[in-house]
């Protein structure tokens, strides 16, 4: 990583995982250093050390005008520790950690003591931001095969009340600010845009192919089968018709993905695995539809992201986490009541048979994607904070 810091505006401390590690949120959180980095600020990531496969692929990420200092280790009980002191060495003016709830450990007591990080720095005394990717109230665990006992809830309310303390909290979908205003008091919770990655001149050409896109991590609710399915009746009447399927495994339902590609060798399904960052334009240049057939959200959806920014039109399942996303940034996407293959197959159907309608769509949701690019967002946020802290 490029180890370069321009800028003499603010020393900003950003605490997430960075690539190659493949934790949540770690493409986020590197583009949200780099864009911090590129306002002119000098930007410190403190992040999560790698395992000895990830090193061997450091050389192949870029995060530019960022310092990372990689010193606390994913799964252990004492990241807390690791982070604070290098906070009180670094002296940041503003602190920022982009969080979920498994952004230090999938493993209950480990995450719970460190997710009150924040907390911490903020009674040090630093000035922090919280971004908050999702709730934990919007979490179905029993699709992680898991549940919600009541130690996990406990744990889980008093984690969000901690983050009442932090001098913002920022959150990607508008009525997650609602639910924390009503549920829990907060009056420090404000709505941002998740953005979009990359600053582009035009959308990526549309090849007049039939290639539906479905990415992620699967597993949980993120299961292939249902799309499969309706790819499969879609190729039946089509020959043409194509599932690229780019992604991994979730977490908690490690070799899934290669469950399913193992039963389900027909001639119609690409599957590209894991794709790296450089590769995404190539990914979707093959794209003329992207999918997202999931019938509710753990939070605003990076894929969706993905797709606004290169210029494809999107299928999706309702939920509240898209109508916000059109409501507040006027994107189009094409939405069918969860649950409903039927009319999931028939949206799809729509955008293969109407090349015209994939180009201006697409093209619509390209020119949101530039308006809601991340440095802009960046600078928003960094902006509320200031703001907070003229007003102490």
């Amino acid at each position: 990583m490029n180890q370069d810091i321009s800028g003499d505006k603010l020393k900003i401390a950003i605490i997430g995982c960075l690539p190659p590690s493949k934790q949540g949120l770690n493409e986020y959180n590197c583009h949200l250093s780099r864009a911090i980095g590129e306002l002119g600020h000098k930007c410190i990531a403190i992040s999560n050390m790698l395992t000895d496969i990830e090193k061997k692929n450091l050389k192949k990420v870029k995060c530019t005008k960022v310092a990372i200092r990689r010193v606390w280790k994913f799964d252990s009980y004492f990241s807390w520790y690791n982070i604070a002191k290098l906070v009180r060495k670094e002296q940041p003016d503003l602190v920022i950690f982009s969080l979920i709830f498994s952004s230090f450990s999938f493993r209950g007591y480990r995450s719970f003591i460190n997710l009150l990080t924040p907390a911490l720095i903020k009674i040090m005394g630093f000035k922090t931001g919280i971004i908050l990717h999702h709730l934990y109230e919007n979490i179905d665990m029993g699709t992680y095969g898991k549940t919600k006992n009541t130690i996990f809830k406990m744990g889980c309310n008093l984690i969000t009340r901690s983050f009442k303390l932090a001098d913002k909290v920022f959150v990607l979908v508008e009525r997650y600010k609602e639910f924390l205003e009503s549920r829990y008091k907060a009056r420090n919770v404000r709505y941002v845009p998740h953005g979009c990655f990359l600053k582009l001149k035009d959308p990526l050409p549309h090849k007049k192919s039939k290639n539906v896109l479905v990415m992620g991590k699967f597993g949980a609710y993120k299961k292939l089968d249902r799309i499969i399915e309706i790819a499969k009746a879609l190729f039946e009447e089509d020959c043409e018709v194509k599932l690229i399927i780019a992604g991994r495994s979730h977490p908690y339902f490690k070799g899934h993905v290669e469950e399913v590609i193992e039963h389900a060798l027909h001639n119609f399904i690409d599957f590209r695995g894991y794709v790296l960052e450089e590769h995404l334009p190539a990914l979707f240049s093959d794209v003329n539809v992207v999918v997202i057939p999931y019938d509710f959200y753990t939070g605003t959806s990076g894929i969706a992201h993905l797709a606004i920014n290169y210029g494809r039109p999107i299928v999706a399942y309702d939920s509240i986490e898209m109508e916000d996303l059109i409501e507040n940034t006027g994107v189009r996407i094409a939405r069918v009541t969860a649950g409903d293959e039927t009319a999931f197959k028939a949206r799809i159907k729509e955008y293969l048979d109407d090349f015209e309608k994939q180009k201006t769509d697409g093209a619509h949701n390209f020119r949101i994607g530039q308006k809601i690019y991340i440095s802009n967002i960046a600078g928003e946020m960094v902006g509320e904070l200031m703001r907070a802290k003229i007003k102490e």
